[in-house]
């Protein structure tokens, strides 16, 4: 059952590479797509808008956890085999 769930808590990198290795751009599409659901904004505007290296560090402790929520059901969705547009509407942006 513990093995069970360390399968369903992969991160979502892992599951792009498990899942979509010949996908080049699928990294970068689905942590933007998460972002867009937490923000509203893309990793580069939050980069910008923040001055911060990485567009985590302008989260807040709430958008963190949200964003690890998202990013979680993304991976579930990559996992069951949802295409990218209706992982995009499952997540309503």
């Amino acid at each position: 059952m513990l093995e069970r769930n360390k399968q369903i808590n992969k991160d979502l990198g892992q599951v792009i590479h498990e899942y979509l290795p010949d996908n080049q751009y699928a990294y970068s599409n689905y942590h933007t797509l998460a972002y867009m659901a937490v923000t509203g904004l893309t990793p580069k505007k939050l980069r910008n808008m923040y001055h911060v290296a990485n567009a985590q560090e302008a989260l807040t402790n709430e958008q963190l956890d949200e964003f690890e929520r998202v990013k979680q059901a993304i991976a579930s969705l990559i996992m069951i085999g949802q295409t990218y547009k209706a992982i995009k509407q499952a997540i309503s942006i």
